[in-house]
C-alpha cells in the first residue's frame, strides 16, 4: 500500500471541508455547553455523596473506618487518599456531616463539586495527553504515513474525546471514573515508555481506587513483568498506608473485598442500566414491572418505577452464563498476548496490547454503566487511529463497523438524535415499556453493549499478526532491546 502524504485540507472536496467546519462548530459548543458550563452549574454528586460516607465518619470519631458489608464495590484507599484533602478543603465548615442530599447545605455542596469538577478536567486532560503521546511514538511515524495524516489523526482523536458522551456524564456527576481514566492512560503512556516503576505505581492507584483496573495486571504479566512487580510493590505501599490512616478494612483487609465481590451473585446486575452480558442476559429473560410503593430496593429505574423482574432460576442462569462469557473472553485475550510474545515485536505490538486488555477489561465486567465506558477511551483512539492511518489495509468493513461501535457508545451527535436514528421509542412501544424515557430504553436494550463488541472485533482485525499479512499495514520497524527483552 502506497500512503498518500500529500493529504491537505485543500486536496478535500468542499463538501467534506463545510462538514467538517460545521462538525467542529458543534464540537466546540458542546465542550462549552456539556463540559464546561453544565458541570459547573450542576452539582450532582451523587455516586461521591455515598462514597465519601467512610471518610466522613473518619472526620468524626478519628477511629478506624468501618465498610458497609452490603457495599462489595466500595472504592478504595488511593480513592480516599484524594478524596481527604478536597473533602477537608471544599466540603464546608462541617464536612464530617455534610449531607448532598440535604438543600440547606448547598454552598457546601457547590463548592465540594466545583473543585471535583475541576480535578476531573485536569485528570482529563492528562489523559487525553497520555494516549495521544502512546499512538503518537508507537504508531504516528511520519516518514511512513506522512506529516499530514498524522496531524489529522491526532485532530480525530482530540474530536473524538470531545464529543464522547459518556465522559460528559463522569464530568457532570463527577464520578471517580475519570481519575481512573487517568491513571490508566498514564500507566499505558508510561509502559510504552518503558517506565515500569511509574506503570506500577499508575495501575496500582488505579486498581485500588475502584478494583476494576486491576484487570491490567494480567496485561503486566505477560508483557511486562518488571511493571507487574513494581505495581505489586505499589498495592502493598498503599494498603499499608490505608491501614495505618484509616484501619485495616481500608488497609490490608481490602484485599478481601474483591473476592468477595467475585463471589456469589453479582450485587445490582439486573439494573435497567446494566450493559454487561450480565445485564443483557437478564434482560432477555425477565421483563420489566412497577416496582410496589414502599417494597423492598429493587436495582430499577427511579424515574420510572421499573425493574428487572426474575424468577431465582432464571437469575442463577444470568449470572452464571454472564460468568462463562467472562472466562471465555478471559482466555482469549491470554491467549492472544501470549501468541504476541512468540513473535517479533514491533513499536505497534504493546500498543495494541493495551488497547485490546482495555476493552476486555470492561466487556468482562459483571456491571457497567454508561459512564464506565469512559475507561475504553484509549482503546477506542487506538483503533480509530489506525482506521485513519492506515485505511486501506484495515478495510471498509473493519472501518465501518468501529464507525458504528463509535456511534452507539460515544453518541458523537446529540444523544436525543441518536434515539430517533436508532428507533427505541418504537422497541419500547412493541415491548410495551410506554413509561421509559427514551435513553434509558438505549441503555436497557443495550445499543451500548453492542458498540463494545464492535470495538473488539475492530481491535482484533488490527491485530499485529494480522497487520504482518497486510503489506504496508504499519511501519514495520524492528523492535527496540527493551521490547524484544519483556518476556
Amino acid at each position: 500500500m502506497i500512503v498518500n502524504t500529500e493529504l491537505t485540507w485543500r486536496s478535500w472536496p468542499r463538501v467534506y471541508q463545510a462538514a467538517a467546519i460545521a462538525f467542529l462548530l458543534y464540537t466546540a459548543v458542546h465542550v462549552a455547553y456539556s463540559g464546561i458550563w453544565r458541570p459547573w452549574q450542576d452539582h450532582v454528586i451523587i455516586q461521591t455523596g455515598q462514597e465519601m460516607r467512610p471518610l466522613q465518619a473518619y472526620f468524626r470519631t478519628g477511629r478506624p473506618v468501618t465498610l458497609d458489608p452490603d457495599n462489595p464495590r466500595q472504592y478504595g484507599p488511593t480513592y480516599l487518599f484524594l478524596m481527604h484533602p478536597i473533602l477537608r478543603w471544599f466540603g464546608g465548615p462541617d464536612p464530617a456531616h455534610l449531607n448532598t442530599d440535604d438543600p440547606t447545605q448547598m454552598p457546601a455542596t457547590r463548592s465540594l463539586s466545583r473543585a471535583l469538577f475541576l480535578t476531573d478536567l485536569i485528570s482529563l486532560t492528562l489523559a487525553g495527553w497520555f494516549v495521544i503521546a502512546s499512538i503518537r511514538v508507537r504508531l504516528l511515524r511520519p516518514a511512513s504515513i506522512g506529516a499530514a495524516r498524522s496531524a489529522i489523526v491526532i485532530v480525530g482523536l482530540v474530536v473524538l474525546w470531545m464529543n464522547y458522551s459518556p465522559l460528559y456524564e463522569a464530568l457532570t456527576e463527577k464520578t471517580v471514573e475519570i481519575w481512573e481514566l487517568g491513571l490508566i492512560a498514564a500507566a499505558m503512556y508510561a509502559a510504552l515508555s518503558d517506565r515500569p516503576f511509574w506503570t506500577g505505581f499508575c495501575l496500582a492507584a488505579a486498581t485500588l481506587m475502584k478494583m476494576l483496573p486491576g484487570f491490567l495486571f494480567l496485561l503486566l504479566l505477560l508483557r511486562d513483568r518488571r511493571a507487574f512487580l513494581y505495581g505489586c510493590a505499589w498495592i502493598a505501599v498503599f494498603l499499608c498506608a490505608g491501614h495505618i490512616l484509616y484501619g485495616p478494612e481500608l488497609g490490608l483487609g481490602y484485599l478481601l473485598l474483591p473476592f468477595k465481590a467475585l463471589s456469589g451473585h453479582t450485587i445490582g446486575f439486573t439494573g435497567v442500566d446494566n450493559l454487561s452480558f450480565k445485564g443483557l442476559i437478564a434482560k432477555s429473560v425477565g421483563h420489566l414491572i412497577p416496582r410496589a410503593p414502599g417494597g423492598p430496593f429493587v436495582d430499577g429505574d427511579p424515574r420510572s418505577g421499573l425493574y428487572v423482574a426474575l424468577t431465582p432460576f432464571q437469575i442463577n442462569f444470568a449470572n452464571r452464563l454472564g460468568d462463562l462469557i467472562s472466562i471465555v473472553l478471559v482466555v482469549w485475550m491470554l491467549w492472544a498476548l501470549i501468541r504476541l510474545g512468540r513473535r517479533r515485536a514491533t513499536p505497534y505490538t504493546d500498543l495494541w496490547a493495551w488497547a485490546f486488555a482495555d476493552i476486555i477489561m470492561l466487556v468482562v465486567t459483571p456491571l457497567i454503566g454508561y459512564e464506565y465506558t469512559t475507561l475504553v477511551l484509549p482503546a477506542f483512539s487506538v483503533a480509530c487511529a489506525v482506521a485513519i492511518a492506515f485505511p486501506a489495509a484495515v478495510g471498509r468493513t473493519v472501518i465501518a463497523r468501529l464507525a458504528f461501535g463509535v456511534f452507539l457508545v460515544a453518541n458523537i451527535i446529540p444523544r436525543q438524535v441518536v434515539d430517533r436514528i436508532i428507533p427505541v421509542t418504537m422497541f419500547g412501544r412493541l415491548s410495551g415499556y410506554v413509561d421509559m424515557p427514551p435513553t434509558k430504553l438505549y441503555s436497557y436494550y443495550c445499543f451500548v453493549t453492542l458498540g463494545l463488541l464492535l470495538l473488539v472485533h475492530a481491535l482484533w482485525e488490527m491485530r499485529p499478526d494480522a497487520a504482518a499479512r497486510s503489506t504496508g499495514f504499519f511501519p514495520s520497524g524492528a523492535a527496540t532491546s527493551t521490547e524484544s527483552g519483556r518476556l
